[in-house]
């Protein structure tokens, strides 16, 4: 992604596989656009993670989410811009 990131911040992260990865750093301020909510966060860089991206709690109450999950396994995730 080309995204910069400073190597001086590095801690270990526990995956819910029960994996611990040390990050290589963090990323700040890099924007994400979500359809047309667009929000700047603070990207934690993990070597060979088993996921994309990971988005946890400061990242649904930042953008006020919800989701509804229904029978046929489809979910809905509803998010509200940080500025807005």
């Amino acid at each position: 992604l080309g995204i910069r990131f400073n190597p001086m911040h590095c801690i270990p992260l526990k995956s819910a596989n029960g994996k611990t990865d040390w990050m290589l750093g963090i990323a700040r301020d890099v924007p994400f656009c979500f359809g047309k909510v667009t929000t700047i966060l603070q990207v934690h860089i993990v070597n060979s993670p088993a996921y994309d991206v990971l988005l946890g709690s400061p990242f649904e109450v930042l953008t006020q989410a919800w989701s509804q999950s229904f029978l046929s396994s489809n979910q809905h995730i509803t998010i509200t811009g940080p500025n807005t």
